[in-house]
């Protein structure tokens, strides 16, 4: 059975901090903080020029920290608890000829969460996890506005963008109900010997292949989730699904499934209308599945159901998720940089009944890109600009499936090689009616930095058609 680390015993130990990244950075400031007289050691594979420099003002100013990377790094101190990164794969070097324990930010947060280092008391505490291949972010943070409008201390984190242990250092004694919400990836659950109180399990497809050997290993790590769990916790999912349905047989807890049911335009959870689907600012049917989590927790906290939805309806978007940017001479313009998978930007053509010209391909994970191609013939998807290196095998299927259904009409395919001409050129082909619709179906690593580069180089090209020299 699984001993969570407690602050005293890791005061006896070298901290080993496995990556410098954000969670790194976050685990060295709030183990430094509780911890003052522990020795650091710093490892990444990278050499530190090559790091952000933050970091080395950290090995200037605190005597107890060392840094190696894990090339010269030939033997790790004894008594040593590395804290990896979720980045790195079971297969790195360093993991792999080490015996030492390992852990990670994310499970240190829950270790602690029961300790002094939280000023909490756990009664008062309840934790919620989210996870899912696409999605995961619009649900939490759905969760999250819904539970703080009507009243309930809520924290927001994890893979959305604040580290688990960050939110620990906002907690404060009270004697309401707090809610942590937390998304969380499969590299953040993959060593997870912990399950949040409330586990939100949203539809799992292939994914992240590149780092997993097969689905199977990659479902075995988002299944941390459930696995876990106790039989006074909770389990929230669409038992239509079945990976999620796979996952939560794995809780010993309560099941709170629900599924996307509508009426009239009212969006139902267990037959009751919640909200009508025109007050909802989300765009696509796919959305009803991240909206539905949010209130299923809402009703079993009691939340009233007019308060449930006046907070969907007062949600803002996210960022690079199906976010309207502009209209532009009657075309709209639509970023949908983080659908890094076929299935993700198959929802988001699918939204629109209007004619779509789409923006795809980037690095290459070796998805299955067969029911995407169908969807854009099948569609008529009017044109289709094709960025490296996916884009050449996305344009291999649609000519396919075109070829075996001669009646339906090929697309224009387009291999671009920047956004500024992609969306130029885009602009050129759309007609008043018209939705552009950047929804890649890969990552963003080769032509942009990560999605955000890729969805704001989209946004500037698009502000560029209105005001030419304003950017």
């Amino acid at each position: 059975m699984y001993q969570p680390w407690t602050l005293s015993q890791l005061a006896d130990q070298t901290l080993v901090i496995l990556g410098l990244g954000r969670e790194g950075w976050s685990s060295y400031h709030f183990l430094r903080t509780h911890l003052p007289k522990v020795h650091f050691l710093l490892v990444d594979d990278l050499p530190l020029a090559k790091i952000d420099q933050k970091w080395s003002k950290i090995i200037e100013s605190d005597l107890l920290v060392s840094f190696s990377t894990t090339q010269s790094l030939q033997k790790l101190p004894d008594n040593t608890i590395i804290i990896k990164t979720p980045g790195l794969p079971p297969s790195h070097p360093l993991l792999q000829k080490t015996d030492q324990p390992i852990t990670s930010n994310t499970q240190l947060f829950f270790d602690f969460l029961n300790t002094d280092a939280t000023a909490l008391e756990s009664k008062n505490c309840t934790t919620i996890g989210v996870t899912g291949t696409k999605g995961k972010s619009t649900t939490s943070s759905l969760i999250a506005l819904v539970l703080e409008k009507a009243g309930f201390s809520v924290f927001l984190g994890g893979n959305i963008g604040v580290p688990p242990l960050d939110l620990i250092t906002n907690f404060k004694k009270t004697t309401q109900s707090t809610y942590i919400v937390l998304e969380i990836s499969a590299h953040q659950l993959a060593d997870l010997k912990t399950s949040p109180n409330l586990a939100v399990v949203q539809n799992i497809v292939p994914e992240h292949l590149d780092y997993y050997p097969t689905f199977e290993a990659y479902l075995a790590a988002k299944s941390q989730i459930t696995r876990w769990q106790t039989v006074e916790d909770f389990v929230i999912y669409n038992p239509d699904l079945t990976t999620a349905r796979l996952l939560a047989k794995l809780s010993p807890g309560h099941q709170l499934p629900f599924q996307v049911k509508t009426f009239n335009d009212w969006l139902l959870y267990q037959d009751e209308p919640i909200i009508k689907l025109s007050a909802i600012p989300l765009v696509g049917d796919h959305n009803l599945q991240n909206v539905l989590p949010a209130i299923a927790i809402a009703k079993h906290l009691a939340v009233p159901t007019l308060e449930i939805a006046a907070a969907i309806q007062s949600y803002t978007p996210l960022e690079h998720r199906l976010e309207f940017v502009t209209e532009v001479d009657g075309v709209r313009y639509y970023n949908d940089s983080l659908s890094t998978l076929p299935e993700a930007t198959m929802a988001a053509v699918q939204a629109f009944s209007q004619p779509v010209i789409l923006l795809a391909g980037g690095h290459e994970r070796h998805q299955d890109f067969t029911e995407l191609a169908a969807l854009i013939v099948t569609k008529s998807v009017k044109a289709v600009f094709l960025f490296a290196t996916t884009g050449d095998r996305l344009s291999i299927e649609i000519k396919k499936y075109q070829a075996t259904h001669s009646k339906l009409a090929l697309p224009q395919l387009i291999d671009v090689t920047t956004m500024a001409k992609a969306v130029t050129q885009a602009a050129q082909l759309a007609q008043t009616g018209d939705v552009v619709l950047l929804s890649p179906a890969s990552p963003s690593f080769g032509e942009f930095k990560d999605y955000k580069d890729r969805g704001n180089q989209f946004k500037t090209a698009v502000k560029l058609l209105r005001h030419p020299t304003k950017y």
